[in-house]
């Protein structure tokens, strides 16, 4: 028999349950007949994202340069992958001053770049298969974007952080990608992705 305000949603009660070691059933089952905030699951650390199905992520990359083309690297979300990733940090650094744009692009926009490079988890508890589903990409064939939300200038040798609050962080649904791409030629660019993925709910499918 269905409960008043059913909690229908389990990863919660996992994190409940797993947190402080408790048996049995669900220990919170379902909601009050009014909301009254108590816990702020943030403030549990980043090591408690585990128990809400969250897997953390990160990836280093290196574009070098190409003659006549600038450098681009990516982080994207394919169409099919049915989980949502945040992107919480984005270091971009530099051998030379220039600027660099960062895009989000989606639909027929959201495609690999030309080389694509595997992830490494930052916390071996996985939740699932030992691989994330988010893909990094990097290119020296100048490749481009729209939908601009930032344009950044590089110092020369100077690591520039994108993300420095916690509102400041990228959700990253199916189907769409972050990209940074340098304005200069024959220019790399040094490129740290760090973010976190869970299963997206069936409230958040469409």
């Amino acid at each position: 028999m269905a409960r008043y305000n059913e909690i229908l949603t389990g990863r919660f009660n996992r994190l409940l349950q797993k947190l402080l070691q408790m048996k049995g059933g669900p220990p919170a089952p379902q909601l009050a007949s009014e909301i009254s905030p108590q816990l702020s699951i943030p403030d549990l650390g980043v090591e408690s994202r585990f128990h809400l199905g969250w897997n953390s992520w990160g990836f280093a990359i290196n574009t070098g340069g190409a003659v006549g083309t600038a450098s681009a690297a990516q982080l994207r979300n394919p169409a099919n992958s049915k989980v949502i990733g945040v992107i919480h940090k984005i270091t971009i650094e530099s051998s030379v001053a220039q600027e660099v744009d960062l895009a989000v692009l989606q639909g027929a926009a959201s495609l690999d770049l030309a080389s694509v490079a595997g992830t490494t988890s930052m916390d071996q508890r996985l939740v699932g298969p030992p691989a994330g589903s988010m893909i990094v990409g990097s290119s020296t064939t100048g490749a481009t974007g729209g939908n601009i939300f930032e344009r950044v200038q590089l110092q020369a040798g100077v690591p520039y952080q994108v993300i420095v609050y916690e509102n400041h962080e990228i959700p990253l649904p199916p189907g769409s990608l972050v990209r940074v791409t340098g304005s200069l030629f024959n220019q790399g660019l040094m490129v740290t992705f760090q973010w976190r993925e869970r299963v997206l709910e069936d409230s958040e499918l469409t």
